[in-house]
């Protein structure tokens, strides 16, 4: 069986909707802060959307993936998470998508304090789109 399949079942991990991956809840801890786990494959990856607390990224395994930090004013800062470069801090209300550059999957663990909320979650306006094309492949 491939590590993939392997760590979705070990994980038991689901459908993350509306964003893509997938996702398992892990732990609440001090004070309402959250850990998940969370896998991004060739076919389902963070699609671009913003979340109104800071959210701290870990990489732990698999291939390389490229993350896209939009800011408030629509400058857009990428980096990439894998083995040597593992951690990455989105600001409040910034926009962020990660997308697999190499590999079968990428597994991170995503940490936000106070928690994950659905509330915390929106997507950019079509307008916002179709003015900065360059994020279309964070769709």
């Amino acid at each position: 069986m491939a590590r993939k399949d392997d760590l979705m079942r070990t994980l038991n991990l689901a459908d993350l909707t509306g964003e893509g991956g997938f996702y398992r809840f892990l732990h609440l801890f001090g004070d309402e802060s959250g850990i998940i786990v969370y896998m991004i494959t060739k076919e389902s990856f963070s699609r671009l959307h913003r979340l109104t607390k800071d959210e701290i990224w870990i990489y732990l395994e698999g291939g390389r993936a490229e993350q896209v930090e939009v800011s408030e004013d629509g400058s857009v800062k990428k980096r990439i998470l894998d083995k040597n470069n593992r951690f990455s801090l989105v600001k409040a209300g910034d926009g962020q998508a990660t997308r697999l550059l190499s590999g079968e999957y990428a597994l991170f663990a995503t940490v936000m304090s106070p928690h994950y909320e659905d509330d915390d979650y929106s997507e950019y306006e079509e307008s916002f789109i179709l003015s900065h094309p360059e994020l279309g492949k964070y769709l």
